[in-house]
């Protein structure tokens, strides 16, 4: 590229930044003490181990020495096994212990210990499957000692334990079509499946090849439903936190098409915005090609990047895919 045309477009780049403005939402972030199960849903397979161990979890705390929590379940469908106590809270001392069979309540304290900050598991119980089903966790009591014996009622969070048979299974291949914006090649976009809704089975993930129409098949999919994401350098992804999941049925159609929006040169962050701006600008012309600023994947960085992120400027994950619906 000479020298004149690279300033060109250095000039383009100030020109353009400047008549762009942009607004970003900031959400707040629940914050306080907490106490959840983990992991939620938990599975049991009741043709295999047909056991499993759930934690029930504490965090934001701020010294604290002892819990009072109750959890209840439907012994209809799960068996309750037995319990121990987690690694959060140092040198416990069950005062009270109420197992009956279809709850368990704990009251436990430290004996000489400083209180505990932060988060870790209160207390572990381990279930066996009865019968094929579903149960909530609930969390009808959770009470906190502080060590200057103040009361803390945290915020709770249920869980669901869910008792399959993988022996009703139905697998099928998952099938989609991808393709990134302004780019020719349609290959090397990594696609990932979390863990099945109902059956919990996966995680699981593919990568598309570079070929026209269904382009990406991940085989031997339990039929489920799935959370996708998507893992490909300078596009917005999407990510699990959107909740896009998808319904895999021996019925269902291929996944909705999707292409991925170009131009997050900082790609990492899944919003285009003056860093990316800046990156693209700032290896325009190189002879050392700076890949993350090739924002249209075809070997070099000039006129046509800078197009797609200022043609997509300001957007982010969400606003870009509001509409796709997997």
């Amino acid at each position: 590229m000479n020298v004149s045309r690279k300033l060109l477009l250095l000039m383009s780049c100030l020109i353009l930044l400047l008549s762009f403005s942009a607004v970003f939402d900031v959400k707040a972030q629940e914050t306080g003490p907490w106490v959840y199960i983990s992991p939620d849903p938990s599975y049991i397979y009741i043709d295999g181990s047909n056991e499993v161990t759930v934690d029930i979890m504490v965090q934001d705390v701020v010294i604290i020495g002892g819990f009072d929590v109750k959890v209840v379940f439907d012994n209809a469908v799960v068996n309750f096994l037995g319990y121990e106590l987690g690694d959060f809270l140092k040198n416990l001392y069950c005062t009270n212990q109420y197992i009956e069979p279809n709850s368990v309540r704990l009251v436990c304290v430290q004996i000489a210990t400083p209180g505990q900050n932060g988060g870790g598991s209160l207390f572990r119980m381990k279930f066996q499957g009865v019968v094929e089903g579903s149960t909530v966790l609930d969390i009808t009591r959770a009470q906190l000692a502080a060590t200057d014996d103040q009361l803390i009622l945290p915020g709770i969070t249920d869980g669901t334990l869910n008792v399959v048979n993988t022996g009703n299974f139905i697998y099928l291949p998952l099938i989609m079509n991808l393709s990134v914006q302004g780019a020719l090649d349609r290959g090397g976009i990594e696609v990932a499946l979390g863990r099945g809704l109902n059956n919990g089975m996966g995680p699981s993930s593919g990568t598309s090849l570079d070929e026209v129409g269904n382009n990406l098949t991940i085989p031997g999919v339990v039929a489920d439903s799935y959370r996708i994401s998507t893992n490909h350098p300078r596009v917005l992804n999407i990510t699990p936190e959107m909740n896009k999941f998808y319904t895999l049925a021996s019925d269902s159609d291929p996944v909705p098409a999707l292409k991925l929006v170009a131009g997050n040169a900082v790609w990492t962050d899944n919003e285009i915005k003056l860093s990316d701006w800046t990156v693209v600008c700032g290896a325009l012309g190189d002879v050392t090609l700076n890949e993350d600023a090739d924002v249209n994947f075809d070997g070099s960085v000039d006129a046509r990047d800078l197009a797609l992120v200022a043609g997509n400027w300001g957007l982010n994950s969400g606003t870009a895919y509001a509409a796709w619906l997997p």
